[in-house]
């Protein structure tokens, strides 16, 4: 801030007094910034939900406007809470990002003002599964002698399903003591449990449904 001082001088246009006027400027220290706690979550193909705290001198700062970037890219802007100090930026795409954590992928930026510091910290995005609806049919059918798999779709299609059978035949065998893999469907009449996992990077969901193979007719 400017300060007018005034400075008295004796002699100057001989009357005995002179008055000259000194202006300067004194600038006062601003006072230090830290952006601390910053992270990024959200689902895979959905929004991503980023945050930081800004504070100086130990107490948070309220007010303050928080520039973030995904991936070294601009997404926004958001305010310092009063209470916390916490700046949130929601509805932040994640187009392309596949889930997993990537470090240091969140910047947030404090630039600073006529009172604070700029600063500037990093944090991770953790990036989770997006849900998968899974569905499993064919499930009534007759003995014949063959094998008796069911039938899976997936929503979103085309995704990767883990078949997992259990059960005890009507001759009192189990069919995962039989020496039969889990995922190999049962051939002899009973009722089996069968579940179905997905097995992919971004997806996540599972179902289990009952198989009942009935006699075959005398």
């Amino acid at each position: 801030s400017a300060t007018a001082t005034t400075l008295c001088v004796t002699g100057l246009d001989g009357s005995g007094s002179g008055t000259v006027t000194l202006n300067f400027q004194q600038t006062a220290s601003k006072a230090a910034t830290v952006t601390s706690d910053v992270s990024g979550s959200g689902v895979y193909a959905g929004t991503a939900t980023l945050t930081a705290k800004l504070a100086s001198g130990g107490a948070t700062l309220g007010g303050k406007t928080i520039s973030f970037k995904l991936n070294n890219t601009a997404v926004g802007t958001a305010t310092t809470g009063t209470a916390d100090g916490i700046a949130t930026l929601s509805g932040v795409s994640l187009s392309g990002i596949n889930t997993g954590s990537y470090s240091n992928a969140v910047t947030a930026t404090f630039a600073g003002d006529d009172d604070y510091t700029t600063s500037t910290a990093q944090g991770a995005l953790n990036v989770s599964k997006a849900p998968a609806t899974v569905s499993i049919t064919n499930l009534n059918q007759t003995y014949d002698d063959s094998a008796k798999p069911v039938t899976v779709g997936t929503t979103p299609a085309g995704l990767t399903v883990n078949l997992s059978y259990s059960g005890t035949a009507n001759d009192g065998t189990s069919w995962d003591q039989d020496g039969n893999p889990t995922g190999t469907p049962p051939t002899k009449a009973g009722s089996y449990s069968v579940t179905g996992t997905v097995d992919d990077i971004n997806y996540a969901g599972s179902a289990t449904e009952t198989l009942n193979i009935a006699k075959a007719s005398q």
